[in-house]
């Protein structure tokens, strides 16, 4: 029973959320968009960042063992 008591409670809270939102103003929503691509285009950086910095020490591991 507690389970579906929280699924329920899930559902509420999303439909509460969703609703609120969309009582939200444009304008909010536009900046809402422009953190979410800030909070995207971070996190591919950071991924392109560490495959670069990763190679070039393999590189040098893989001298200095021969």
């Amino acid at each position: 029973m507690g389970r579906a008591s929280s699924k329920e409670d899930a559902r509420a809270l999303f439909h509460s959320l969703r609703s609120a939102y969309a009582a939200t103003p444009v304008n909010l929503k536009i900046i809402d968009l422009y953190v979410g691509f800030a909070i995207f285009t971070a996190l591919i950086q950071s991924l392109l960042v560490s495959r670069l910095f990763i190679i070039p020490l393999c590189e040098v591991n893989d001298r200095i063992r021969h």
